[in-house]
């Protein structure tokens, strides 16, 4: 029916960058997997010129800066890439400049023209740039100062050899020779595709003062020469001029010449001037290929270099790939193919190949996620088996701060400069310190990190012991805040109690004066949200505020949180739809059709009172619950049926049985079920795999005739017991033996049981019912293997 729940990163947008010495572009790489090219404001290009120019106490960048040097060409520089690492500054007008200032002026206007938040960046980089390479630091610096939580790099070659091609693509054993011209440097990578490790780097060799610029230069002096003293008095700079003057007229010199370049790779001669007052310039094909190449054959005598560091015979490539803006010169393929003797290909675009290979890359990129280890049960310490090399880049979650089963707690970057993120596999708890700081190296065998687990084992108490109980008008919901201090009650308004002083913090009202219900906590504990009619209301627990307050085309049934507190869920009209509570935005909706057969929806009391005045006849059906999987990769909504829905592209990956209420047990692989059938727990894992795919299956819990009337179940934070209301009891069971309601726990009420939440440490049960929240202790934490 559907693949079993894996933890998996959800989709999430990524810019990609090619920071060029001449040129940069960049592409967005939505969550939903679509690649957009970012286009310059100034000039409607996909490629900006890597250019600034200082205005006051800002920086122009691209075609901007690029309009402004003429008039102030001391505040201009271009080709800075050229500079990254050395410690001198970059004086522009009269201030200095540390090169990686410039660097994240320019990204960050690649940040902002993407036109929504991005929180990763996949940076491309020079091979020459190797691991350890001061200048891979200094380039992920830049980009975190732009306002990037995660940047990743990747060389250069290895994105252009994914890149678009014209013609036919490479596959599995194909050996390529990349050859990059660019417009500052030369790169030269030889990238074998395929294999266990997809596609390798075998060897990569690089010209730091060999590109489109320096070919310019021999263009410029080629120019002057040819000119004679006619040209040489027409650009003669007045003795005593200004130093902008001289600035000037160079710049424009560099623009003829680049100009001419360009035309001669479409023509055979070119004639223009360099201004009005100078005589025309001729000049061939034939004198450029002449000028050029001792340049190409250096670039020649760096492949074969490469290649034999490698032991690669030259016969055994099985391409030689073209990119970069200087490669379109028709002499560059004429020489290359004849000096090494390999055919030719070229991507579709030799300037944006870089740029677009990257995005196919992050694209095609999944996610690297490493599931946390405990040392034992209910036991200190956690920790993850990354790559060799890889150090401990950001910290997620604090010392002192709760984290759910499966949250991601950390990024650790390896010695590629690829990511990985550290999540708290399936047990939930408390972060106590971080033995390793951010920036350390982390190994395999270390214990980065020290937790107070929540997912100690409970032993249960034959029958709870109640010792807490609060008056809220007409109860209908009950939440334990993440951190067990704080228990919250929904009814007729929202009250927020210290249970352990017995003391009430806050009392919240909704704006349409019906029931607030369910109440949820964020997983920080900072937010609190709530039901209220049609709309979705969010309080500041700090201050008491709302925050938001998102309205539904009907009554709002359900809401949670994702673990990481990025995204809310919400239930109504037949539909789940996710928001993001940073900006209150909706993401993506997810509706419930009835199935083709017939459905009459079989009610109970209790299932009839929560449509809470609704039209007895309905289109679709009602949406009852929803929740996040404890890794957010998958919704799971319960209706007339069960169905379980991909996060990131909103696609349904299957359906089982029919329930009002579903409960996600904290490791995802079971889902208890009440409401329109008798109890269940479905078991969804790889122990339940079928040659046809993966099944679920269902073991009856109540041992009671009656079908109807269990409502709210929750899974203990061990996910060992699960607790149900029917009628006037809470019933507990034992999730992995399915034990018999008479081994275990029951609790008699005054009133019918509608919500149930256990806390964080699984000690106590809360439960809605009648006009109170009462608390019980359940049971007691042990430490056991």
């Amino acid at each position: 029916m559907f693949p079993p729940i894996s933890v998996s990163r959800v989709g999430e947008a990524v810019l990609v960058i090619d920071f060029g010495t001449s040129t940069s572009s960049a592409a967005l790489v939505s969550s939903d997997g679509r690649v957009r090219l970012i286009k310059e404001p100034g000039s409607g290009s996909w490629s900006w010129p890597s250019a600034v120019c200082a205005d006051g106490d800002r920086l122009l960048v691209g075609t901007t800066a690029e309009r402004r040097k003429r008039t102030d060409p001391a505040s201009y520089r271009a080709e800075f890439k050229r500079d990254l690492g050395q410690q001198a500054p970059i004086p522009l007008g009269d201030r200095d400049y540390p090169v990686s200032a410039l660097v994240t002026a320019l990204l960050a206007a690649f940040r902002e023209q993407a036109g929504e938040p991005v929180r990763r960046a996949l940076l491309t980089v020079p091979a020459s740039y190797r691991p350890g390479d001061p200048r891979r630091a200094l380039m992920i610096a830049a980009a975190e100062a732009a306002g990037f939580d995660d940047v990743e790099l990747l060389a250069e070659p290895v994105a252009a050899a994914l890149a678009p091609l014209s013609g036919e693509g490479f596959g599995a054993g194909d050996t390529v020779l990349v050859y990059d011209f660019g417009g500052g440097t030369f790169d030269a990578a030889l990238v074998r595709f395929g294999g266990d490790s997809g596609n390798e780097v075998l060897g990569h060799a690089a010209l730091d003062d060999c590109g489109g610029r320096d070919i310019d230069a021999l263009l410029i002096g080629h120019v002057r020469d040819s000119g004679g003293a006619e040209l040489a008095e027409a650009l003669a700079v007045p003795a005593g001029a200004a130093r902008a003057v001289r600035m000037r007229l160079g710049l424009q010199f560099a623009d003829f010449a680049r100009g001419i370049k360009h035309q001669l790779s479409d023509v055979t001669e070119v004639e223009d001037f360099v201004s009005h007052l100078a005589p025309p310039s001729r000049v061939e094909r034939a004198e450029l290929t002449a000028l050029v190449a001792p340049v190409l054959a250096r670039t020649v005598d760096c492949c074969r270099e490469l290649l034999r560091g490698c032991s690669v015979a030259a016969d055994a490539v099985t391409a030689v790939l073209l990119v970069g803006g200087t490669s379109r010169m028709p002499v560059v393929a004429d020489t290359v193919a004849r000096e090494l003797g390999r055919p030719i290909r070229r991507p579709e675009d030799p300037d944006l190949a870089v740029v677009q290979g990257a995005a196919a890359h992050a694209e095609g990129d999944t996610g690297r996620v490493l599931l946390g280890m405990l040392e034992a049960p209910g036991r200190s310490r956690l920790r993850w088996h990354p790559p060799a090399g890889s150090s401990l880049s950001r910290i997620l979650i604090d010392a002192g701060e709760k984290y759910a089963a499966g949250a991601p707690m950390a990024v650790a970057r390896d010695s590629d400069d690829l990511l990985w993120t550290l999540t708290a596999g399936s047990a939930a708890g408390t972060v106590r310190d971080w033995i390793i700081p951010a920036g350390a190296l982390l190994s395999a065998t270390d214990w980065p990190v020290t937790v107070t687990s929540a997912n100690r084992p409970i032993r249960l108490h034959r029958s709870g012991t109640i010792n807490r109980v609060f008056d809220v008008g007409d109860a209908r919901s009950v939440a334990f805040s993440p951190d067990g201090r704080w228990l919250a009650g929904g009814g007729r308004g929202v009250r927020v109690w210290d249970h352990a002083e017995r003391r009430l913090l806050l009392t919240l009202s909704g704006s349409t004066g019906y029931l607030l219900d369910p109440v949820r906590f964020s997983p920080d504990g900072r937010r609190l949200a709530a039901a209220d009619r049609e709309f979705l209301q969010v309080w500041d627990l700090a201050t008491g505020d709302r925050m938001l307050s998102l309205e539904h085309s009907a009554t709002v049934d359900d809401v949670n949180f994702s673990s990481d507190g990025r995204w809310m869920v919400t239930a109504s009209d037949g539909a789940a739809v996710i928001w993001e509570v940073a900006t209150g935005a909706r993401v993506r909706t997810m509706t419930h059709e009835y199935p083709r057969e017939d459905f009459r929806r079989k009610g109970s009391r209790s299932l009839t009172e929560r449509l809470r005045g609704r039209p007895a006849k309905i289109k679709r059906p009602n949406v009852y619950t929803v929740a996040f999987s404890p890794d957010t990769s998958v919704l799971v909504t319960g209706s007339n049926e069960v169905h379980l829905w991909d996060v990131a592209n909103g696609e349904q990956l299957g359906t089982f049985g029919n329930a009002g209420d579903v409960a996600v047990s904290p490791d995802g692989q079971q889902f208890a079920t009440a409401g329109y059938n008798p109890l269940n727990i479905w078991t969804n894992g790889p122990e339940h795999a079928e040659a046809a795919g993966t099944r679920m299956e269902a073991n009856a819990l109540a041992l009671d005739s009656t079908d109807y009337g269990w409502e709210c179940p929750v899974f203990s934070p061990d996910g060992r017991f699960l607790a149900v209301g029917w009628a006037r009891s809470i019933r507990i069971f034992d999730a992995q033996s399915r034990g018999r309601l008479d081994e275990l726990a029951e609790t008699r009420v005054d009133a019918t049981v509608r919500s149930l939440d256990f806390s964080p440490e699984g000690e106590y049960i809360a439960a809605a019912y009648g006009n109170h929240v009462a608390m019980w202790t359940i049971g007691v934490p042990v430490d056991e293997t």
